[in-house]
């Protein structure tokens, strides 16, 4: 029985909670499962506060009528919105808003190199000249409280980028030229194989794992220097790993407050290295092969525009720029806002509970992650106080006792109301149509090939290292994370996204074949032989 929208959506037994907000159990919340798919201790959740806080605040340069809204529920995150007009004034709204993103998106590129990356580069440098080591509690406290104001407002930049304009204006324009029955794969080839921070990054991933030496081909680890280091083979290694840290090592298994970096643990780069060494997929030779699809597509296509009037031609050159800009803003961004910046707030917070753990505040430094910003702020200004510290010490306690607990279960997708049927989750695809055969199963095609290998079928980025060359890495959803993973896997099975995510697009630079498809990990076993056919938006489970 189909529930019906409005509905009051039943609360799990293992998951119970109290509404804050009396007006929040009126509306249809939805787990984010791609940013934040894991339980996150107390500070994690003040992370992505801000983050919505800056969404909420870019609105004021559209004009949004949508207020963005998040809810930090049994450690875990939930979203939702809410109208800010009237019903009857929304898509006026609506439309005046995706007007003025459209004018911003028209000038993206000057606004990006002029004022947003400037501003953020601003702040990269104001972290990187302050002394932790040498600061005083003071200058301490105020400079976290600065670190968050700082962080919101870079947030807000980076939800006024709109870096998807781009590529939906060009798209939009290609079918004004040749028909709604255009073939938008056509497109897509068209601005694929473009130079990002994330094709850099994997390029230098894959020259770092040639220098690894032969004895560790198949294994290697940080504790390995020492060996390392009486080679000049190794002392080479060592030099072109340290400087592969400095340049991407802000990243780290997944993207928050809560996990550490390359730099700190460099581990996950180590299994990568070897995982390279065997892969079949060189990212180098793969981007090499997108660009030059894309440019003689491109050639095939202005070759059709040559009997069109030169300001259809002339308009067809600006949006086509457009998109490519949009497309390398969309991967860049997150090397400088969702990487760079965010690993330098936690290293701030890290030397805060460094500073608390010093004064008896704190057992350990990382214990700073289970309280809040204005509670670390309090205890950086009153560590002198007896009962103060008795009372983070419980509070402490019991959140850590709370994460421990609700990591073990799995939450509700969705709480509040349910939806209507035009405000379900767009990046949980639909359920797959019957299979036509036996162990044949549908989902919708993400990236185009032919994968046959063994299902590793993981949870988190942590679960699939090491990964073997040629798996079919089956997962719910990736982030930025998962990238460098590409160039070893055989193929990708998502249970969410779209033709248009962010694992797709990369999928296809990577050129491996990608399908995504509903409840994949409870029909694929971990190990089960597979075919992903990301032509026909297929899975066959072989045995």
């Amino acid at each position: 029985m189909t529930a019906q929208p409005g509905a009051p959506i039943p609360v799990p037994e293992n998951f119970p909670f109290t509404w804050q907000d009396p007006q929040d159990k009126t509306l249809t919340w939805h787990r984010e499962y791609t940013h934040c798919p894991e339980a996150m201790p107390a500070l994690g959740g003040d992370f992505w506060r801000t983050v919505w806080n800056g969404m909420d605040r870019s609105r004021e340069y559209s004009g949004d009528p949508h207020q963005p809204l998040l809810r930090w529920i049994n450690n875990y995150i939930y979203i939702g919105a809410r109208l800010t007009i009237e019903p009857d004034e929304e898509e006026a709204a609506n439309k005046r808003a995706e007007e003025l993103r459209g004018i911003f998106g028209e000038k993206i590129q000057a606004q990006w190199q002029d004022e947003i990356l400037p501003k953020i580069q601003g702040h990269l440098d104001r972290w990187d000249s302050f002394d932790l080591e040498a600061a005083t509690t003071r200058q301490l406290r105020s400079h976290v409280a600065k670190t968050w104001d700082w962080l919101l407002e870079i947030w807000t930049l980076h939800f006024r980028l709109n870096a998807s304009h781009g590529r939906k204006a060009f798209t939009d324009y290609y079918k004004e030229l040749f028909g709604e029955g255009a073939d938008l794969d056509i497109v897509r080839r068209m601005v694929q194989g473009l130079p990002t921070k994330t094709t850099a990054m994997g390029q230098a991933l894959w020259d770092l794992s040639r220098l690894v030496p032969a004895e560790f081909a198949e294994t290697i680890a940080d504790e390995n220097r020492a060996v390392l280091k009486r080679s000049a083979e190794g002392t080479d290694f060592l030099v072109k790993l340290d400087e592969f840290l400095a340049a991407y090592g802000h990243r780290g298994n997944h993207w928050g407050l809560q996990y550490p970096t390359w730099v700190e643990d460099p581990s996950p780069v180590l299994n990568m290295l070897c995982g390279y060494r065997s892969a079949d997929h060189n990212p180098k030779a793969a981007f090499a092969a997108q660009t030059a699809e894309r440019e003689q597509t491109l050639n095939e296509v202005r070759t059709q525009l040559r009997g069109y009037p030169q300001a259809a031609r002339d308009r067809f050159e600006k949006l086509l720029g457009l998109a490519h800009v949009s497309e390398q803003l969309r991967e860049d961004h997150n090397f400088w806002i969702d990487y760079s910046c965010t690993s330098r707030v936690r290293r701030i917070m890290l030397a805060a509970g460094c500073h608390l753990a010093r004064a008896g505040i704190v057992r350990s430094h990382e214990e700073v992650f289970h309280l809040h910003i204005d509670e670390v702020l309090a205890a950086l200004a009153d560590e002198a106080d007896v009962n103060h510290r008795l009372q983070i010490e419980q509070r402490i306690e019991h959140r850590q006792n709370r994460l421990k607990k609700f990591s073990s279960i799995e939450p509700p997708a969705r709480l509040g109301v349910e939806p209507k049927p035009d405000e379900t989750e767009s990046d949980i695809p639909k359920q797959p149509l019957p299979p036509d055969e036996p162990g044949l199963l549908r989902g919708q095609a993400a990236a185009p090939g032919i994968a046959l290998g063994r299902a590793r079928v993981v949870n988190t980025l942590t679960g699939a290292q090491p990964l073997a060359s040629g798996e079919i890495l089956v997962t719910r959803s990736t982030g930025p994370s998962f990238t460098p993973l590409f160039a070893i896997a055989g193929g990708l099975i998502t249970e969410t996204g779209g033709p248009l995510c962010h694992c797709a697009v990369i999928a296809r630079e990577y050129r491996i074949a990608s399908v995504i498809l509903a409840d994949a990990r409870q029909h694929i076993g971990n190990g089960q032989l597979i075919e992903v056919d990301g032509d026909a938006g297929t899975v066959r489970l072989v045995e």
